[in-house]
């Protein structure tokens, strides 16, 4: 597997609660990282525990989140955010769990598995 510059895939136009997790779409690119906790998969990431990331899921994931910083500039509400970022890590957390492609290439029939 190729080396690849990993994006910053946050939102730092979220205002975060105190208590809030940072969201980060990074976790989409490892399998098992949709599933793993918000407060400590990072920390999972970055100790190689869960392998290195999948460099076929890197521009759907780029993509996705263009999609998402474009909604919340053009003042899509944070909840709203929210509910996508949650659906997607259920998505990609059942597409790891099943063996699923999730690339540009098979998202839209990995999806309709779904």
């Amino acid at each position: 597997m190729r080396d690849f510059a990993m994006p910053d895939l946050t939102f730092p136009m979220v205002t975060y609660g105190k208590l809030e997790t940072r969201w980060d779409l990074r976790v989409l690119l490892y399998k098992g990282g949709a599933k793993g906790n918000s407060r400590t998969v990072f920390n999972q990431m970055a100790a190689g525990e869960l392998g290195r990331p999948l460099v076929e899921r890197l521009e759907l994931v780029k993509r996705i989140h263009e999609a998402m910083t474009a909604r919340l500039v053009g003042g899509g509400t944070k909840s709203t955010a929210f509910s996508t970022l949650r659906n997607l890590r259920g998505f990609f957390a059942w597409a790891d769990e099943f063996e699923q492609g999730v690339s540009l290439e098979t998202v839209e029939d990995s999806y309709r598995h779904w």
